[in-house]
């Protein structure tokens, strides 16, 4: 007697390949996002404007102007998305502020011109970095990484003042709003920004159980402001603390 064996055509399709590979993407995003951390985040940033690349705790002079770092804040919230065992994906949405602190001098035959002024820039901030973590002791991990950060410009203030002598000594206030706009800006003292910003951060950091210190270095890549003969970036050295919400258990959603 004869043993027949019965062979069934397996018949995979284009269609049915698709359908395959999005299940196990679907599957795969699903077991990360189950493991997902919401973090709230508050920071200190010391902030300038500044040729591009250049950390902004240094001094920029141009010409007869100096722009200083000034102090500024961030606040927010953001996610960490494990990618592997040690490799993480972390978006954040943060309230953050830059600036700098001007100071001019300049000179006529008989005339002579003085301005301080402060710069106070904030921006809806939106960081995107990869990290790689690793243990140092229990409950200790250290991390590094790097990623781009998007802005677009909210409101700001420039405050200080205009001093003019010559014959006499005029002041002049400077209390105003900054305004964002495309294009090449207005000189001082009511100078226009570039409503949108692309850099990078370059971070490192510890974390302790569900808090994280990071200090970081983001550098502009478009320019913040766009003079005719000048232009500066936005820099910043921040320190910042997140505390990070204990992941909801997959079953309990």
């Amino acid at each position: 007697m004869r043993n027949h064996m019965f062979h069934y055509p397996v018949n995979v399709t284009n269609s049915d390949m698709k359908k395959l590979i999005f299940c196990a993407l679907l599957f795969s995003f699903t077991t990360s996002f189950a493991q997902v951390r919401l973090g709230a985040i508050i920071g200190y940033n010391d902030v300038n404007l500044s040729n591009i690349g250049m950390p902004p705790f240094k001094d920029y002079q141009y010409y007869s102007s100096i722009y200083s770092s000034i102090n500024s804040f961030m606040v927010g919230a953001g996610a960490e998305i494990p990618l592997g065992r040690k490799w993480f994906f972390e978006p954040a949405l943060l309230y953050f502020g830059n600036g700098t602190h001007i100071s001019e001098k300049a000179s006529n035959p008989g005339i002579e011109f003085n301005m301080e002024v402060n710069i106070h820039l904030y921006y809806l901030h939106i960081p995107v970095s990869i990290l790689y973590k690793t243990d140092l002791v229990k409950s200790v991990k250290v991390f590094g990484g790097a990623g781009l950060y998007f802005a677009r410009g909210l409101w700001g203030t420039e405050k200080g003042q205009f001093v003019t002598e010559g014959g006499g000594i005029l002041i002049q206030a400077v209390d105003t709003s900054i305004k964002f706009r495309t294009g090449t800006s207005s000189s001082w003292p009511h100078p226009t920004f570039n409503p949108y910003d692309l850099g990078y951060t370059i971070l490192t950091g510890i974390e302790w159980k569900q808090f994280k210190l990071t200090t970081s270095i983001s550098n502009g890549l478009i320019k913040a402001y766009s003079g005719y003969n000048f232009n500066m970036w936005n820099s910043t050295f921040s320190f910042c603390l997140t505390y990070k919400f204990a992941s909801i258990p997959k079953g309990k959603r």
